[in-house]
């Protein structure tokens, strides 16, 4: 199987013509409640995002889109963040369309991702940061072997008041472990 292909997504490069996506999502009510609600932006920002000279980039901090396997239609983006190679750690996000939500689809990608800043990259760790309203994104990292390692009390403000941020990692070793597949 290829190594960003999964069952029913794939993860490939970000495309200039991807951006209207990458507004939908930024738009929606519920993903822009979850970074704080931000202003409108004009269009050239999501191009821009989409743009070669912003995707091409050669370090470990990158957007990638996911697609559906069968379509090919863009239902996402994950992303790596904080990546520092010295100390073997790294972030990730995800983002999906409201319509695909619930289907399995972050999960497939998250373990996409995962397993190749941990298997090809030689990462030792990955830190995410969530919302305590965020049942989907806690979830999810339940699914993928994540565990809460503690809290940032007080972190963020969103919903008219401040919340703390819930943090969670895996370890190579405990995704190896759950997601190993045999080759």
């Amino acid at each position: 199987m290829h190594p960003w292909t999964g069952t029913s997504v794939r993860l490939r490069a970000l495309e200039p013509s991807d951006w209207p996506v990458l507004r939908r999502i930024a738009e929606d009510a519920e993903y822009a409640e979850q970074g704080g609600v931000v202003p409108p932006r004009p269009a050239t920002v999501f191009q821009r995002r989409t743009s070669p000279e912003f995707t091409a980039r050669e370090d470990d901090e990158f957007t990638l889109a996911i697609v559906a396997t069968h379509d090919e239609e863009i239902l996402g983006t994950v992303s790596t963040r904080l990546a520092q190679p010295w100390n073997g750690t790294f972030g990730a996000s995800i983002a999906l369309d409201a319509e695909r939500r619930g289907k399995g689809h972050a999960t497939e990608a998250a373990a996409l991702l995962l397993r190749y800043m941990f298997s090809e990259r030689r990462y030792q760790k990955c830190n995410v940061e969530v919302l305590p309203f965020n049942r989907a994104s806690l979830r999810l990292c339940e699914r993928l072997g994540f565990i809460e390692e503690g809290r940032r009390r007080r972190s963020h403000f969103g919903r008219g008041r401040q919340h703390d941020i819930v943090l969670l990692g895996i370890t190579a070793e405990e995704y190896l472990e759950q997601w190993q597949t045999s080759e």
